[in-house]
């Protein structure tokens, strides 16, 4: 877990390693996933993940989004994709521009 303090001090957190005794599905994961942001007190506070492009991680996002709405909470893991890549490419572009300037990258 990654977040950023009041302080704007970076924090990087491992919250849980569990074991999966039935099948890896993502209605499994995302049973899990909830019952450790359940066991924190976190859920309203969660925002994005981050996965390789294995097909259970889809299910695990869709049936994690089903199941904080069922508990009160709007979370759009599709919108919350996009929205992610679009701060990363506005966050980027500072940083390209000013390669540009130093002759170290081109931006078309």
């Amino acid at each position: 877990m990654h977040w950023i303090d009041n302080d704007f001090v970076y924090h990087q957190e491992f919250l849980a390693f569990e074991p999966l005794h039935d099948h890896h599905t993502g209605e499994n994961m995302a049973s899990i996933v909830l019952e450790v942001l359940g066991h924190y007190n976190i859920a309203h506070k969660f925002f994005a993940m981050t996965t390789d492009g294995a097909a259970n991680n889809n299910t695990l996002a869709a049936r994690l989004e089903d199941k904080l709405a069922a508990i009160g909470i709007d979370w759009d893991h599709e919108v919350t994709v996009h929205r992610l890549h679009i701060l990363i490419v506005d966050l980027s572009h500072p940083l390209l521009r000013s390669r540009c300037q130093s002759g170290g990258a081109r931006i078309h």
